[in-house]
């Protein structure tokens, strides 16, 4: 028997593509994996065929060794998660004190420390600073 199509009254348990039905959708971490933590829409999948491994293990055993590859960053790399959509703009003190501390940072001391390099900043594009670091550095 085949799952039901999602509805909004769906949420999906997992990849197995059994799901529950609820008043309204129930989150579930598990079924997120790393994107939760690293807020990365797209990203490879390790499902065991397609890719067997994360990719990031295959390339230090050697994987594509022969393959030029070129990597960079630059010093305000995660604004472009923000500034498109306008999110840059709704970000407040509370909302940065919980994303510095969410990065496992000391939130006063953090935010007084971008602060200083950048005492124009708003806090959307502390955070934006704070994130970019996270990811990048």
């Amino acid at each position: 028997m085949r799952p039901a199509a999602p509805s909004r009254s769906t949420a999906w348990s997992g990849p197995s593509g059994s799901c529950a039905r609820t008043s309204r959708p129930t989150p579930i971490p598990a079924g997120w994996g790393e994107a939760a933590r690293n807020l990365t829409p797209f990203e490879p999948v390790v499902d065991g065929v397609t890719l067997p491994r994360p990719p990031i293990d295959a390339i230090t055993d050697g994987a594509a060794r022969d393959v030029d590859l070129l990597v960079g960053s630059n010093s305000d790399e995660f604004r472009l998660f923000l500034v498109p959509n306008g999110v840059i703009d709704l970000v407040g003190e509370p909302q940065l004190e919980r994303a510095a501390a969410g990065y496992g940072l000391d939130p006063r001391t953090a935010i007084r420390t971008y602060r200083a390099q950048r005492p124009d900043a708003t806090p959307g594009e502390l955070l934006a600073a704070i994130v970019t670091d996270w990811f990048y550095l």
